[in-house]
């Protein structure tokens, strides 16, 4: 038997199930005996799965224990066409095991597990391999280098598109990476926007005497319901505004930023941020904490203030420039009423005043 076995990528295995589905055609049981490995052992596993399956069926199970159409996998053509074999024939009229390769004689006498009959049907097909070999003289050697010389030069081409592919890929991820970075540092930027470095802040931060200063009524809240981070950052809200003091503003220049009273809350302890504070934690803007921390205190003197509270708490309405003086040059929300502070609060509060923009 010879002839041309089709296909842009054909082996040695590919020629070896050609042979078995050859032998498969003929009446009657067949013992198919073969040199390669790769063919009897996925051969046995089809006569296997063709034993456990319906008959039929084109499913096979892989080394994973997942079952997967046989056309999905390695010569998947070729192997469909010797399920279809195998059912049609029936699973337990095909026999398939494995022979030494390239055998003569003198292998009988050191190979005892050889038969006379097996190396003469060695010997038979390695002539007729041979001969079909020749047959193809100097047309098929040049139709040959002209097939690789095709299939070389079609990868050369898919493998310029796969890296064109690749390179686009990668700039397209750096643009989306800048975009997000970008994004990521505008949002962090300090107030005012580009960090300004030769302001000269004030010599101190003033507010009202402590001494001075009006307590305001607020009531506890209820935590039930709450997450234990929300009834935490909701408790240390209630504590911080409970111990505050206050001065009703006389005039725009007394009047308190919501960014003065978030730096208090930070400077006694006062977070507004869920999640782990482990090293390597991803940080949250000042911008995002002090929305925060505007929405949850306004929220809380809205519903468990007294009617003073809520009045001396009232918002300005208008924004001001209210630390213009420390470089932040961005209008600010503003409370009507002074913070009261300590001498050594004041100081805390003028130094984190002069490092929000860098200033020095």
């Amino acid at each position: 038997m010879g002839g041309i076995l089709h296909g842009t990528s054909n082996s040695s295995t590919r020629a070896e199930i050609v042979g078995a589905l050859a032998q498969m055609v003929r009446p009657g049981a067949v013992h198919i005996q073969t040199d390669s490995k790769a063919m009897m052992d996925r051969g046995l596993q089809l006569l296997w799965d063709a034993r456990q399956s319906l008959p039929g069926s084109s499913l096979i199970r892989m080394k994973n224990h997942r079952r997967r159409d046989v056309r999905l996998t390695p010569d998947g053509d070729l192997w469909h066409a010797f399920l279809q074999g195998v059912h049609a024939k029936g699973q337990h009229a095909i026999k398939i095991s494995w022979v030494p390769s390239h055998t003569t004689l003198l292998d009988l006498f050191h190979r005892p597990e050889l038969t006379t009959q097996q190396v003469i049907n060695n010997g038979i097909a390695d002539t007729i391999a041979d001969h079909a070999a020749s047959l193809c003289g100097y047309n098929g050697l040049r139709l040959a280098c002209k097939f690789f010389a095709a299939r070389q030069s079609a990868q050369i081409k898919l493998a310029i598109q796969i890296q064109d592919l690749i390179v686009k890929v990668l700039q397209q991820e750096a643009g989306e990476r800048k975009l997000k970075a970008d994004a990521a540092a505008k949002e962090a930027q300090p107030f005012g926007g580009k960090a300004v470095i030769h302001i000269k802040p004030p010599v101190s931060y003033i507010a009202g005497t402590w001494e001075d200063g009006i307590g305001i009524t607020i009531f506890e809240p209820s935590y039930a319901g709450l997450g234990d981070d929300d009834a935490c950052i909701l408790r240390q809200l209630f504590c911080f505004w409970r111990a505050t003091r206050w001065i009703p503003a006389s005039s725009a220049s007394n009047i308190t930023s919501w960014v003065e009273i978030f730096i208090f809350f930070q400077i006694k302890g006062g977070r507004v941020v869920k999640g782990n504070s482990h090293l390597g934690a991803r940080l949250t803007p000042m911008r995002k904490q002090l929305t925060k921390f505007m929405h949850d205190s306004k929220h809380l003197i809205r519903t468990f203030s007294s009617d003073d509270t809520v009045n001396m708490l009232r918002s300005s309405g208008a924004r001001c420039h209210k630390l213009a003086s420390y470089g932040i040059e961005e209008q600010l929300a503003c409370i009507q009423g002074q913070l009261c502070m300590s001498e050594e609060l004041c100081a805390q509060m003028h130094a984190c005043l002069c490092t929000i923009r860098g200033a020095k």
